[in-house]
């Protein structure tokens, strides 16, 4: 009998040692059907061949300038071996990037290949002034780029001080002003307890439909399923709490949303929202802000599932007990959201599955 070996895959060029400044001329794009709010640039297919031996999984990690600003970002597959940069607000409003109409944009493209995150200089240095830069620096580059990313997303000058501040705080470890505690306490917006859907008013009238179950275990091995009876009797045990179906999971919702389950093919996915980081093996970890963090892990058994009933309790205290009115939000005195002590929405773990 002959074998026939598998051909060997192809393997990527590598690198070369010295990083590429390519340059171009871009318009910002905008599609409401697809992308929603979202703008993007798309890449000239000569970039991103050029930048081909650095990417990873199609994606590639880049430092650029807009305009002549710079920022960090990373440039997304769009077909093709072709790629777009996608920039959301708070790229945009780093940039100068107007949000009223499509500009074209002199864009510098280099990959970036080190850990090192760009801090802005208002969060650089409020660092240096609380002695918190070495606190900073030893977070990992996830984590750092995660509180960056928070710190840009702020829309006023007085928001944005506020943010810088929190993140600092959060750097060494110190625990929220009091006033922020108080305001944290009350969870903003509402959550229909027939379809789950999260909405900023409560009892907003909208279209509700309720999912059946079996709708995102579809193509699920029977064990998956199982797995995630188990969580929902363990949750249930433990707390009053509302569950939601989805297309692509299932949702617990307290006073906020503190869990989503998420069906694989042969394991049950979990996002936490809790108020810290889980730096632990198998945990992916994802800080929105300081107090507002989405740790992910998968489970296979039940009795893995036993071994993170102490972060389940977590996460329902995170949530808070079920049948709490909901909270109007209030704007703060700049006129801004009150920022991460906002509810748990879909868009909390919009993303996770790049990471």
């Amino acid at each position: 009998m002959t074998v026939r070996k598998k051909p060997a895959r192809s393997q990527p060029a590598a690198a070369p040692d010295a990083l590429p400044t390519l340059s171009f001329r871009a318009t910002l794009t905008r599609n409401d059907t697809t992308m929603g709010a979202w703008r993007w640039i798309n890449i000239p297919e000569r970039v991103s061949r050029a930048l081909a031996p650095w990417a990873k999984a199609g994606h590639v990690r880049i430092d650029a300038t807009l305009d002549g600003v710079a920022v960090q970002g990373s440039l997304s597959p769009s077909g093709g071996g072709r790629h777009i940069m996608i920039l959301n607000a708070a790229l945009r409003r780093e940039a100068g990037l107007s949000n009223t109409h499509s500009p074209a944009v002199e864009v510098t493209v280099t990959p970036r290949v080190t850990d090192a995150v760009r801090v802005p200089d208002d969060l650089a240095a409020a660092l240096a002034h609380e002695g918190a830069r070495d606190a900073f620096e030893a977070l990992s580059s996830s984590h750092r780029w995660e509180l960056v990313r928070y710190v840009l997303g702020a829309r006023t000058d007085a928001t944005r001080a506020r943010y810088v501040a929190r993140a600092v705080d959060h750097a060494l470890g110190r625990e929220p002003a009091p006033e922020s505690a108080r305001r944290r306490s009350a969870p903003r917006g509402w959550h229909c307890p027939e379809c789950g859907k999260h909405f900023s008013k409560a009892h907003a009238e909208h279209p509700c439909e309720r999912l059946p179950l079996d709708l995102p275990f579809a193509g699920k091995a029977p064990s998956v399923r199982a797995l995630f009876e188990a969580l929902r009797a363990k949750v249930e045990t433990l707390a009053t709490v509302t569950m939601a179906v989805h297309k692509e999971g299932v949702s617990f919702v307290g006073r906020r949303r503190f869990l989503w389950a998420v069906p694989r093919k042969q394991w049950l996915e979990l996002r936490l929202a809790m108020a810290r980081r889980v730096e632990a093996p198998g945990v992916r970890a994802f800080t929105h802000g300081p107090g507002q963090h989405s740790n992910t892990l998968r489970v296979r058994s039940v009795e893995e599932l036993d071994a993170v009933t102490a972060l389940l309790r977590e996460a329902i205290a995170h949530g808070g007990p079920a049948g709490v009115e909901p909270v109007e939000p209030k704007p703060s005195r700049d006129g801004a959201s009150t920022g991460w002590e906002r509810d748990v929405d879909d868009s909390f773990f919009a993303g996770l599955d790049e990471m």
